[in-house]
């Protein structure tokens, strides 16, 4: 069970992060103060980091049969987080150049920044 600590908090942990981001843009929406534009860029980011957690947590509770790191699937479909993830970077620092608050941006940015590099790592392994 310790072993699935650290790659829970580093994989699921931006989930959260983004989840609160998310949240708060949608009060933000509601409230008037955030357009529809900045929203969907903090959704986009969202939906990055909602696919991280996905991976882990499927591949956690069904493993796939022991094969290398180039071809085991759960390594692979996390090593595309090198790519996805700073273009969900881009998209929440434009979000903020928008007008989402830094409520929304600080947390959303850092949980990319934790992806990009649980990306760089998957992608090193293979």
């Amino acid at each position: 069970m310790r072993l699935l600590l650290v790659p829970l908090f580093l994989v699921c942990g931006p989930a959260a992060l983004s989840t609160f981001a998310l949240v708060r843009a949608l009060k933000e929406y509601r409230g008037g103060q955030l357009r529809a534009f900045p929203l969907w860029l903090v959704g986009g980011a969202w939906l990055i980091s909602a696919y991280a957690a996905l991976i882990f947590l499927r591949y956690t509770v069904k493993p796939s049969p022991y094969l290398p790191p180039w071809k085991d699937p759960e390594t692979l479909y996390l090593a595309l987080l090198f790519l996805l993830a700073p273009i969900g970077l881009i998209a929440g620092v434009i979000a903020g150049l928008r007008g989402a608050s830094r409520w929304v941006v600080i947390p959303l940015v850092a949980a990319l920044v934790v992806l990009s590099l649980v990306g760089f790592l998957e992608a090193a392994s293979v």
